[in-house]
């Protein structure tokens, strides 16, 4: 019975209804952004991630509708995108490795289901890095191949799954960093709520056709910017590679012989 000294308190079932709500309101705004702005995929669905990650770009909403109605996107030199790309693929193939070499069953989802057995590692390669699953737990492997580092997307992962935890592999900068979801919850709210105002302020903005080029920007390097690059890359991938790995056998096991060996195993590198 409350008095007039009680405090209501929310209940962990409570904030988890106040953000499957935001979510909701967060996928109706899209809806009808992708709509008025025919931002939509070719399945006819909004462009969810594109639309999220122009709301947060800037809080000027005459440039959020110019790049709503922006047909092109910058053209970005291919060579980070094959840089992304390799560093993916290799990721996918050395976890495997390393987790069988230390008596996980690991299945790479893009490879044909078996019929039998068990498995305890599920390995999925997606546009962004690696998601990978562990009793229940799943953690995501961002790769970053350049300086960039966007809070939009990372939330973006997390509106999925908002107890997961994001391995963020900076190859360029040489840093391997751990991001829990739960302890980012208040700001992914924050964010979602920040989204979700910031798409109401652009519905209610009049269009106006953009009268800025339609031409795309090209990033295109030089040749010494090109050999700087992949040597930066190649360099730091091999370097930190060995940490991305650790930490993941940390992450799916903290407990036992292997995770309280990672200490050494960082001390050693470092």
């Amino acid at each position: 019975m409350k008095d007039g000294n009680s405090i209501e308190q929310t209940t962990p079932t409570d904030k988890k209804s106040h953000f499957e709500d935001l979510k909701s309101s967060l996928d109706h705004v899209c809806s009808r952004i992708a709509k008025r702005f025919n931002f939509c995929l070719p399945s006819g669905e909004p462009r969810a991630a594109a639309i999220i990650d122009i709301l947060a770009s800037s809080a000027r909403i005459k440039r959020i509708v110019e790049k709503f109605q922006q047909e092109q996107r910058p053209n970005i030199d291919a060579v980070f995108l094959e840089n992304h790309r390799l560093a993916i693929g290799i990721l996918v193939e050395r976890l495997q490795s390393f987790l069988v070499e230390r008596g996980y069953k690991v299945l790479v989802l893009t490879e044909a289901k078996l019929g039998h057995g068990t498995t305890d590692v599920l390995i999925a390669p997606t546009c962004y890095g690696v998601n990978l699953q562990h009793n229940g737990k799943q953690i995501i492997i961002e790769v970053k191949t350049g300086k960039s580092l966007s809070y939009s997307q990372l939330f973006r992962y997390l509106l999925d799954v908002s107890n997961a935890t994001l391995i963020l592999w900076r190859i360029k900068s040489r840093q391997v960093a751990v991001l829990r979801g739960k302890t980012l919850q208040p700001m992914l709210q924050a964010f979602v709520e920040m989204c979700i105002l910031r798409g109401e302020r652009v519905l209610a903005t009049k269009t106006v056709k953009c009268q800025n080029s339609a031409t795309p920007r090209t990033f295109k390097l030089s040749s010494t910017e090109l050999e700087n690059t992949v040597n930066n890359f190649a360099e730091g991938l091999t370097e930190t590679l060995p940490v991305v790995l650790e930490t993941v056998l940390r992450e799916i096991k903290p407990d036992d012989e292997n995770g309280r060996a990672l200490d050494t195993t960082l001390a050693k590198m470092g």
